[in-house]
């Protein structure tokens, strides 16, 4: 059975795949890094406050298992913008794994990369190349976009989002989703997908290359109160349920590269 050292923020649905991993055997350490500072002290308003509200108590109904879930294995604690700082490579010569998953840390220095010396399964929140960085499964719905709320599985490499993708995912949109609802049941999506790849050999030679298509770079400042308003107000004008109508259409405009195409055996 494959060891996987997760390397992952600390937000509940961060602590979910170690979770997930720790129940099926496959989790044999982690480094957390710290969030940042919370996005309310940005902005002050009731719109944010409601939005971080809502997103909480979607992580709590989707992955509340992970607070129940005893996760025994080696462990470094790291603040934020320390990942590539020496305690962490000294905590990787410590401990065993076959293969590193990220999930919502900071970018790997090309010499952390190197230190690795092999696989590092990058988790991305969001369809790349169409949308890259921060926030891009809320991008979407500003841009009245749903069909590019997803997840890519690449491999990692220095750049933001940039690795060559092994595969995508979308999870089913349902009339009365809210943002959280649809980016939370991409990640249990997710989890079943990278539970699949564990269990196979996967030919990591096949992922694509670089892709050349449009691509929109977000950072953590393009979330801003006009951002979460416009947001807001195409979700109340019917744009998940436009979606859901035209959702064929819609997906055509974002294709996507799935592990079904890749050859796969135990």
């Amino acid at each position: 059975m494959k060891k996987v050292l997760v390397m992952r923020a600390n937000n509940l649905r961060h602590l979910a795949l170690s979770a997930f991993l720790s129940k099926h055997g496959y989790l044999s350490a982690e480094i957390i890094e710290s969030k940042m500072a919370p996005l309310s002290s940005s902005f002050p308003s009731n719109l944010l406050d409601a939005h971080l509200t809502a997103r909480e108590q979607s992580e709590i109904d989707f992955f509340s298992f992970a607070s129940d879930t005893e996760i025994c294995v080696p462990r470094l604690e790291i603040l934020s913008g320390e990942l590539n700082s020496a305690q962490t490579f000294q905590f990787l010569d410590l401990v065993d794994f076959d293969l590193v998953i990220t999930f919502g840390v900071s970018i790997l220095s090309p010499q952390l990369i190197n230190h690795v010396g092999r696989k590092i399964l990058g988790i991305h929140l969001g369809l790349s190349p169409y949308y890259r960085g921060s926030g891009t499964n809320f991008f979407p719905f500003v841009n009245s976009e749903v069909a590019a709320v997803g997840y890519t599985l690449m491999h990692l490499d220095e750049g933001i989002d940039t690795g060559p993708i092994i595969h995508q995912g979308r999870a089913p949109v349902i009339l009365g989703d809210s943002i959280h609802s649809i980016g939370n049941r991409n990640i249990q999506y997710m989890f079943s997908d990278i539970a699949r790849f564990l269990e196979f050999k996967i030919d990591w030679e096949f992922s694509n290359q670089k892709s050349h298509l449009p691509s929109k770079l977000y950072k953590r400042k393009d979330f801003t109160l006009e951002s979460l308003k416009l947001a807001y107000k195409n979700i109340d004008s019917g744009l998940i349920a436009r979606h859901i109508e035209n959702q064929n259409s819609d997906l055509e405009l974002f294709p996507i590269i799935e592990y079904t195409r890749i050859k796969y055996s135990r």
